[in-house]
């Protein structure tokens, strides 16, 4: 298995993360995105003070995540080790990352 990271296109220093197992087909057996930006939410001629929009759109706001840009990396991987037995059937042997990252040790640390 490999956990492979593509980061989204920066907006205002914030980076959504997606996250996606891949056997050594190539094919993805697992994903998980997070993000801590939406911008209906941020822009005020989008987002009246209608409590009625809000409830509509909280089922379609894309942000899913309140940490900081660094910490959805890790969150990402965590999430997929947690239930990559119960969902895929599969034992996450491999982590490929990048050397700066923390995702690593925390899957690790935790022992999901």
């Amino acid at each position: 298995m490999v956990l492979r990271r593509d980061e989204g296109t920066p907006h205002i220093m914030e980076w959504p993360q997606l996250l996606t197992c891949l056997p050594v087909t190539g094919l993805p057996v697992d994903f998980e995105v997070l993000s801590n930006f939406c911008f209906k939410c941020k822009a005020p001629a989008e987002r009246p003070d209608d409590p009625s929009w809000q409830e509509r759109h909280l089922s379609k706001c894309l942000k899913n995540y309140d940490g900081s840009a660094k910490s959805m990396e890790v969150e990402c991987a965590l999430r997929m080790w947690r239930r990559s037995i119960e969902i895929n059937k599969l034992r996450y042997t491999t982590m490929l990352c990048d050397g700066d990252s923390k995702s690593f040790d925390a899957v690790i640390h935790e022992k999901p």
